[in-house]
């Protein structure tokens, strides 16, 4: 049995450790709170030059939502301490900063101009009491206050939206947030502890975290700009030496490694600082000096490594940002590439042997050739190979041979010589056709695999600045917050200007309807609309949806209506970017080997598309796919229309396509070009067609089975009034139905009808 004393003293340890852990549940959230009154309190008393404070309304604009009411606490006990130690109340600062922040409640500022007009707007009730008062140097010292608050408004705004998307922050956004740190030093400065000044203490304490940071030579800029700080507050400028050469030792590799040597360090850089300059006294009062110096050496190193991102350029692991896209980006095309590679053909196995080769060409047409293939097959076709294999070799046909197929019944043994020359030249053609198609198969695979190869390296190796939008990251990662969406925001980014995210999701919880609430509220309030791009194993991209919206119908019909393979193919699909892709491809003929040939022409070259080839490129590569993996001749025609859903340009690529057509309202244009199929010559050169289309436009495809029907142009402008509608899926049917009418009620050629119809935003909605 366990004594009851250890039980009772088990169960006083866990009481013990659930007090110790709600106690820190309180002060994390009483953190934020207190931190906040406490800044806006102390960068109220901030003056640099005399020039009264612009800094606490700098810091109420910085936060780019509504602030909470503890910066109101944090104002009131700043004017409480005026009032309480004799100073100048500075009522008009704090009138102002109590109107912005009665503004804010309602109104959200943007990042830039916004916030600095504000932040202008805020100094401007201490100017007019200056004027009221007919005082030349107030009013001085207070119009200098109007740009000097703009200035830091925007850049505590910039330092402190990079700071809460938790990007990789650019040089310009880590020095805002140094300057957010410079303002408090200075404002420290009005403070002492007993014999303790906080200003020096806390300087010391910032210059030497710097230098462990970034090392010896910018520790000493550090020092310089705290001290800098400090002097423009009032105090002796000699500190700015003291700082400096605090900053050197703390970069020092000994100081960095052993860090409780920082107080010693800091006495002497002190004692140096005081023989240099005048000797009435030490620049730094020792106790500071000792207390900033032990709060470095005493921080742990966590602690550390969590301030080292803002204070130098190092990433802060493999999930910020930056890497997250292009790391994406990268999967993304090593994904299309290998897809591109499953989809190659391949050219099929040999199965005639050399008997079946030549009795193609001997008995082609033979009365007796029931009776040779027939029951003797075996018995013929051993007798003919052992000639192909002599022919083969060289050898001269025996005449007895010959006449020995004379005596099985061969008539035709006469031209034996020659067809088995014949024979053997078509099998080494064909044979040269199929080893130089896997061999160019087996080099574009070794291609693919070396770029993916070379994809997968770059993957490991991104790094870098980042370049995302971290307004947006600011508001999508609120609005995540306030939704309670279950998932973690990987970046956001604007490429080519329009935005694009992407979302982590955390756990198993469900992300639908989150998700949901998520893009309508980002819509509806903050402008932003994006839709669902890509949805997989947890990771959802979002895109920005395009200015235009497109609605595509299709319709087909086989030749003689009863086909049950039509051999045309047809798709329409949306890419990233805002990119709609529609292709049309006739295969050569009609039925299943048409189908084949048309649906993988259109699978290779949209995979080609997606995989980021320009279309002439993909044009280009299937077209030598084509000719190298075909026996005979088979071609297809390709149709290709690349709509830009962000301006309504239509890029469009035909090779012996029929005509399409654009309706807009009662006019109708015609788009046609001239150019061969693919898989005929070598040199694939489409026609190229450009155009605009606009809200409402209609942009017709169709194959030579419906064209052909209506061989007037009249006639066929006539079958499309007949056939209009809003509805593209309808009208396509009405195309399809009008051609059949025009052809007596049975197609002779496959019949497709692609119709895109184009909406803008707002109507499509």
């Amino acid at each position: 049995m366990v004594p009851s004393s250890a039980v009772t003293a088990r169960h006083s340890r866990a009481g013990w450790k659930e007090r110790v852990r709600m106690f820190r549940c309180v002060l994390a959230r009483l953190a934020r709170p207190v931190g906040l009154a406490a800044a806006m309190c102390l960068f109220s008393f901030v003056s640099w030059f005399g020039i009264p404070s612009p800094f606490a309304a700098a810091l109420l604009l910085a936060f780019g939502t509504k602030p909470p009411a503890a910066c109101l606490a944090g104002l009131g006990a700043g004017m409480g301490l005026r009032l309480l130690w004799g100073l100048n109340a500075d009522v008009w600062q704090y009138a102002g900063c109590a109107a912005m922040w009665l503004l804010l409640q309602k109104c959200r500022a943007r990042a830039g101009i916004e916030t600095a007009a504000l932040g202008g707007l805020c100094m401007m009730p201490r100017v007019f009491a200056a004027m009221a008062a007919h005082q030349p140097l107030e009013i001085l010292l207070s119009c200098a206050s109007v740009p000097l608050c703009m200035l830091f408004s925007a850049c505590m705004r910039c330092g402190l939206d990079a700071a809460q998307t938790g990007a990789l922050h650019r040089s310009w956004e880590r020095l805002c947030l140094l300057l957010i740190g410079l303002v408090a030093v200075s404002g420290l400065g009005f403070f002492r502890i007993g014999p303790v000044e906080l200003g020096p203490m806390s300087a010391i304490f910032a210059a030497m975290i710097f230098a462990w940071a970034n090392g010896a030579a910018l520790g000493v800029a550090g020092g310089v700009l705290c001290g800098l700080a400090l002097a423009m507050g009032g105090y002796d400028s000699r500190i700015v030496l003291v700082l400096s050469l605090c900053g050197f030792s703390g970069g020092l590799p000994m100081v960095c490694r052993r860090r409780w040597l920082a107080p010693a360090a800091a006495a002497l850089c002190n004692v140096l600082a005081w023989f240099v300059t005048p000797l009435s006294h030490p620049p730094i009062a020792w106790l500071t000096l000792l207390a900033g110096s032990l709060a470095y050496a005493l921080i742990s190193g966590s602690a550390l490594d969590a301030l080292k991102p803002y204070l130098h350029g190092l990433e802060r692991g493999d999930r910020s940002m930056e890497n997250a896209f292009i790391s994406q980006r990268i999967a993304h095309m090593r994904q299309a590439i290998h897809n591109l590679a499953q989809a190659l053909p391949e050219w099929p196995e040999e199965t005639l042997s050399t008997g079946e080769e030549l009795g193609a060409l001997l008995c082609a047409q033979c009365p007796n050739r029931e009776l040779c293939w027939g029951r003797s097959r075996i018995r013929t076709e051993q007798m003919l190979s052992a000639m192909m294999e002599k022919s083969a070799r060289g050898e001269t046909l025996e005449e007895e041979e010959i006449l020995s197929l004379s005596d099985f019944g061969c008539v035709r043994s006469a031209s034996m010589p020659q067809q088995a020359r014949s024979a053997l030249m078509l099998r080494q053609k064909r044979s040269a056709s199929a080893s130089k198609a896997r061999y160019e198969r087996e080099v574009t695979l070794t291609h693919l695999a070396a770029l993916s190869g070379t994809l997968a390296d770059l993957g490991q190796m991104a790094a870098g600045e980042s370049f995302n939008d971290l307004r947006a990251a600011h508001v999508i990662r609120l609005a995540m917050e306030e939704l309670g969406v279950p998932a973690r925001l990987r970046y956001a980014r604007r490429v080519d200007g329009h935005l694009q995210a992407a979302l982590e999701a955390e756990g198993v919880l469900p992300m639908q309807k989150p998700l949901e609430q998520l893009l309508h509220r980002l819509a509806a309030e903050e402008d932003m609309p994006l839709s669902i791009a890509r949805m997989e194993k947890g990771q959802i991209e979002l895109e920005e949806i395009p200015l235009y919206s497109a609605s595509v119908g299709m319709a087909s019909a086989c030749a003689g209506g009863q086909e049950s393979v039509c051999g045309d193919a047809c798709c329409a699909k949306r890419c990233e970017g805002g990119r709609l892709l529609m292709m049309l491809c006739d295969g050569m003929g009609h039925g299943e080997r048409a189908h084949q040939q048309s649906e993988k022409t259109l699978e290779l070259l949209l995979l080609l598309l997606e995989a980021g080839y320009t279309r002439r490129q993909a044009i280009t590569a299937v077209n030598g796919i084509m000719l190298g993996s075909q026996n005979e001749e088979r071609f297809s025609t390709v149709d290709l229309a690349d709509v830009d859903l962000w301006t309504g340009e239509v890029f469009g690529e035909k090779l012996g396509a029929c005509a399409s057509w654009v309706v807009r309202g009662s006019h109708m244009k015609k788009m046609e070009g001239s150019s061969l199929p693919l898989g005929i010559v070598q040199e694939a050169t489409p026609t190229a067609v450009q155009f605009r289309l606009h809200s409402g436009d209609i942009l017709i495809l169709m194959s030579d089975g419906v064209a052909d029907v209506f061989p007037t142009d009249a006639q066929m402008k006539k079958a499309l009034e007949l056939s209009l509608h809003m509805h593209p899926q309808r009208m396509a049917d009405e195309i399809l139905k009008n051609a059949l009418v025009a052809s007596g009620g049975i197609s002779r050629d496959d019949m497709t009808v692609m119709v895109l119809l184009m909406m803008d935003r707002q109507n499509a909605a």
